[in-house]
């Protein structure tokens, strides 16, 4: 069954939220709850969507790759630059 919370409803409903805050403060965990406030389900399904959305959106400059902040993910390191130490 389709609903209503489409790409495009999420796109649009997201640069009006991300316009409110300072680049690299809001997560996307935090965009999804905020589309939730504005009426979206809250489930895996449309959790994944919103990430999809803002894929494409910020691939679309429609939105800033700047917009978004990551600091629940952990380091990422290159064996070869650390000699196998990352921490």
């Amino acid at each position: 069954m389709k609903d209503d919370f489409t790409k495009d409803w999420i796109i649009k409903n997201s640069i009006d939220v991300v316009s409110q805050y300072d680049d690299g403060i809001l997560t996307l965990r935090a965009l999804h709850y905020q589309l939730v406030g504005l009426g979206m389900t809250n489930d895996v399904q449309h959790y994944k969507r919103v990430v999809s959305a803002m894929i494409d959106a910020r691939w679309n400059d429609l939105i800033s790759f700047e917009t978004f902040s990551d600091l629940d993910r952990g380091k990422v390191c290159s064996i070869a630059i650390t000699g196998g130490i990352c921490g």
